[in-house]
């Protein structure tokens, strides 16, 4: 019989192969033999949350950062979980923890200037999608969110540079051309807006028209 670490190394290694429901079986195993696994108890949430299933996640990763609180990224992917079932003052907070167990936690950093931004506070906003693209300078999606908020800010050339980056870090994204296209055009640079349009509709046309 296997035990829980040798159980949870199974686990692992059926998620990190895309066998979410074999990984989901092994975590409910480990648990209902050891409810405090705090690693079954985060793995079984990420499980629950890839099949749409929030709120069994939250009530999975709940328990997981009541066992160890000061990991960050049970705190960072509870957040996640708070975030799909619309509840943001457990969100925020669940991000802030992450931050606080690891400062330069890029997925927290991102996600919570973002929520910042979405709810007026620009400023705050800024300082930590800065962070984020300092701490993960490969992720395009912190790029995107600091040149909304210069955007909006009214520097339109500094949310072009930005764009610009995040479309070479991920030149496969249609909303980002678009984005960026946008700001040419406020730039007065219509070719290049031009560029950027069909760009993005070549990409995803759905995405465009939205």
């Amino acid at each position: 019989m296997l035990t829980s670490a040798e159980a949870l190394a199974v686990a692992a290694q059926f998620h990190r192969e895309g066998d979410l429901a074999g990984a989901g079986a092994v975590c409910a195993h480990v648990i209902a033999n050891d409810p405090a696994s705090a690693e079954a108890l985060h793995l079984g949430g990420l499980v629950a949350l890839a099949f749409g299933g929030a709120e069994r996640s939250a009530t999975l990763l709940l328990r997981a950062v009541a066992v160890e609180p000061l990991r960050g990224a049970f705190q960072f992917n509870l957040g996640l979980a708070q975030r799909s079932l619309g509840r943001l003052p457990e969100m925020l907070r669940a991000y802030r923890r992450a931050l606080a167990a690891s400062p330069v936690h890029a997925g927290a950093l991102n996600n919570l200037g973002e929520a910042t931004l979405r709810h007026g506070g620009s400023s705050e906003a800024e300082a930590r999608l800065r962070r984020a693209v300092a701490a993960d300078p490969s992720a395009a999606e912190p790029r995107v969110n600091l040149a909304l908020a210069r955007g909006g800010s009214g520097d339109h050339a500094a949310a072009a540079r930005l764009l610009e980056e995040a479309t070479r870090l991920s030149p496969g994204t249609a909303e980002i051309w678009a984005n960026l296209a946008s700001e040419f055009a406020l730039l007065g640079r219509n070719e290049a807006a031009s560029g950027a349009y069909r760009r993005s509709i070549a990409l995803g046309p759905a995405s465009f028209a939205a």
